[in-house]
């Protein structure tokens, strides 16, 4: 409370200030610190104590006394009443010091004498003042900078320091996801959309594809891989797209989804995500599957157990390792857990979520994924878990090889954001709730 010259401001009205700023304060973690230069501008000890009443009373969260002279013993003094004078008041703001010329006391003898905080101000400049000091002259009396690096910090050091690492690492994030592919096997003829891709079905006034490419790019993430098939050169609308490439599975008819997958193999050399053609979805969900850490892991959801959807259509349901250890269960939103069982044909009751359609492949996920289809490519004859041959495999039927084969595979939970377009109804669900939400969403 005193400006340059020390002329010390009104204490009532300083007060004032106090009571002021802690009525707007919007937290308790805001707080406002009295100084009290009464010692410095030698009004006395009596003004000290004085001030200090008043300000506690006026709300202040801490009182920091000050001093300048090297054995401060009326700073002490007043320190040595400060408690009693807080009983007195009904409270107690912290006692803060700032030991600038009176550092010989140590921190532990400030703190036995009932200061709560220490504030060492201007040590750093100071010495750094003396540290450039001598690095310039050095530089001037050598005539290099060679001999001065010992007095240095390293550039490598310092940019740690200042969150270079952080932002470097982020970059190569960003980089990885620019390179990761996104593959929409959309190859397929649906017998309730057979005119054309039920990739191109439109849904709000455009394809469910665009929605696809939307979300996609909110994610972060920018080239897409689109497999065709069935009426694929309808897609030659979105040729010109730089980000888009395509790949084409010409026996659509006598193949299923996981063959479809495999002939974009070519892409899948950093890793991939893998999204079914047939669903709108919120960009968070792919970019948790991104950001999950772990080599292969599916976007599942447990609200199938609310909705019948028996009727109409069998779901890919999943069954979960926590399933089987009740001590796996938890309240954390991004839990994930092991999966040990994915297919059409898996008993409602011993299921607990059903997978959405998106994937999420590491370069080693990746890896693992070509290397099983390769061989299984040559030697699989017959049945093939739910399917009736290799070659008319779904991706599920891939993912429950892995998983008797020992990978690991994991999972995040995605409850909402997500619809599939299974029919016409579904269509105009996805419309309507479309329709009621805000604008930009």
């Amino acid at each position: 409370d005193a400006a340059a010259s020390q002329a010390l401001d009104d204490p009532v009205k300083f007060a004032g200030k106090i009571t002021a700023g802690k009525r707007v304060a919007l937290t308790e973690d805001f707080m406002i610190i009295a100084r009290l230069e009464s010692l410095i501008a030698g009004t006395g000890l009596a003004d000290a104590r004085h001030r200090a009443e008043l300000y506690i009373d006026a709300g202040t969260d801490g009182i920091m006394i000050h001093s300048n002279r090297r054995d401060p013993d009326d700073l002490f003094e007043f320190v040595s009443g400060y408690d009693a004078m807080c009983e007195r008041m009904g409270r107690r703001p912290l006692l803060v010091a700032v030991p600038t010329t009176y550092n010989q006391h140590s921190d532990r003898e400030l703190a036995s004498l009932g200061f709560d905080i220490i504030i060492h101000a201007n040590q750093q400049l100071r010495s750094s003042h003396r540290a450039m000091n001598g690095v310039v002259q050095s530089i001037l009396e050598t005539g290099s900078s060679w001999q001065a690096d010992e007095l240095s910090t390293s550039t490598k050091e310092i940019f740690s320091l200042v969150g270079h690492d952080r932002i470097t690492a982020t970059d190569r994030e960003r980089s990885e996801a620019l390179r990761l592919p996104v593959i929409i096997p959309a190859a397929g003829r649906d017998e309730v959309f057979s005119e054309g891709p039920k990739s191109l079905i439109p849904v709000a006034g455009k394809p469910i594809l665009e929605h696809q490419l939307e979300s996609i790019r909110k994610a972060g993430l920018k080239r897409t891989v689109i497999v065709r098939g069935h009426e694929g050169g309808q897609f030659d609308t979105y040729a010109t797209d730089e980000n888009l490439s395509f790949s084409d599975n010409p026996r659509y008819l006598e193949t299923h989804s996981l063959y479809s997958l495999m002939r974009a193999a070519e892409h899948m050399d950093q890793g991939f995500v893998v999204i079914v053609s047939d669903i709108l979805f919120d960009h968070e969900i792919l970019s948790r599957l991104v950001r999950s850490g772990k080599d292969i892991v599916l976007a599942i959801d447990n609200s199938y157990t609310y909705h019948n959807h028996d009727i109409d259509k069998k779901l890919d349901m999943v069954v979960s390792r926590k399933s089987f250890n009740s001590q796996l269960r938890s309240l954390r939103r991004e839990w994930m857990t092991e999966l040990v069982r994915i297919g059409k044909n898996i008993d409602a009751d011993l299921a607990d979520y059903e997978f959405i359609g998106m994937a999420y492949f590491s370069e080693e996920g990746a890896r693992t994924l070509r290397t099983v289809y390769d061989e299984l490519l040559g030697a699989s004859d017959g049945p093939f878990h739910e399917a009736a041959s290799f070659a008319h495999a779904d991706i599920t039927d891939m993912l429950q090889e892995l998983i008797n084969r020992g990978y690991l595979v994991h999972s995040v939970e995605a409850t909402k954001g997500w619809m599939e377009i299974h029919s016409r109804q579904d269509v105009e669900v996805a419309e309507a709730e479309m329709a009621a939400m805000p604008q930009g969403v």
